[in-house]
């Protein structure tokens, strides 16, 4: 059984020749040097939450703008297709749980600047919200085809008494189906041949120039 999680998904969307490298060669994309930064960013917000689902109540940064509570759940889902053979996976930043047992998938983003908009959201960000939603009925949870996306942007104030942030919450409508094709359609991509090159795939044209030289 091939599992493909949400942000591998993203290699598929991106490149299929170098989505099949990857699963049927193991030859996996060049990593350059990353920053530490984002992923202690996203643990220290995820601690704060934490706190707050321990007094069950929803955090300041979003109590009055969100309904519900911080649900008690397992965040890390799969989904096994035995039919395609295929397991989808994925882990959520969050959970909430509204009234009436409904539960909806939150991620936390931080940027520099705050996006000024949902349609920021919609372009990058819809079908990983998608997949969340997906995963979360294959579990068996009831939900709606929603989901919010807290953005936190630092802001100006006195460092000295911590980095304040300002926030901005979209609400994301989602298609759990269009994600699950989406996924059967990488899957499918594997039994092929080796595909070109992706048209603007960085990667393959490094590769490209590589072996030009030789």
């Amino acid at each position: 059984m091939i599992s493909i999680s949400q942000s591998t998904l993203n290699i598929y969307l991106n490149c299929r020749r170098c989505f099949w490298l990857l699963f049927n060669k193991g030859i996996g994309r060049p990593e350059g040097i990353k920053s530490s930064l984002p992923n202690k960013m996203d643990r220290i917000i995820k601690a704060y939450f934490d706190k707050y689902r321990i007094e069950g109540t929803l955090p300041p940064v979003i109590a009055g703008k969100i309904k519900g509570k911080l649900a008690k759940i397992p965040l890390n889902l799969k989904f096994e297709d035995s039919k395609n053979d295929l397991a989808i996976t994925g882990k959520l930043d969050e959970c909430l749980e509204l009234e009436g047992g409904i539960f909806i998938p939150l991620d936390h983003k931080t940027k520099g600047d705050l996006p000024g908009g949902e349609e920021y959201s919609k372009k990058y960000y819809k079908l990983q919200m998608d997949t969340y939603t997906l995963l979360l009925k294959a579990n068996r949870y009831h939900t709606d085809n929603f989901g919010y996306i807290v953005y936190y942007s630092p802001a100006r104030g006195d460092i000295l008494k911590g980095i304040p942030f300002e926030t901005e919450i979209h609400k994301i409508e989602t298609e759990p189906e269009r994600a699950y094709q989406i996924f059967i359609e990488a899957r499918n991509s594997l039994k092929g041949p080796l595909p070109g090159p992706g048209q603007n795939c960085q990667y393959c044209a490094w590769a490209g120039k590589l072996t030009a030289q030789r």
